[in-house]
């Protein structure tokens, strides 16, 4: 699934809701899908949200990592699993393992 400009704006602003993050996910590249995952886990800690003007971001972190991102009144995206891998992979330019670019 590839993401708005103002989804992904979201997604990255709630990687980054901690301090430290942008430190933690300038050394992760090449992060395998678990690996990956588990850091998503951890940045989105328990549970958190934002809202911003004509935006409402709402996340949870742990084992199973998901985000709901609604921008103004159309249906809310939600992302988990390997919908939420390929979203971040994308918006943070993470590769794989093997992978050149």
């Amino acid at each position: 699934m590839r993401l708005s400009p103002q989804h992904e704006e979201a997604l990255v602003r709630a990687l980054h809701s901690t301090e430290g993050a942008a430190v933690r996910w300038a050394g992760a590249n090449r992060l395998d899908d678990a690996h990956l995952l588990r850091r998503i886990g951890e940045e989105f800690g328990i549970m958190g949200g934002f809202g911003t003007t004509g935006a409402r971001i709402e996340y949870r972190g742990g084992i199973n990592p998901q985000i709901e991102i609604q921008i103004g009144a159309d249906t809310p995206v939600e992302l988990s699993g390997r919908e939420l891998l390929a979203a971040v992979r994308e918006a943070l330019k993470i590769t794989r393992p093997g992978e050149l670019f």
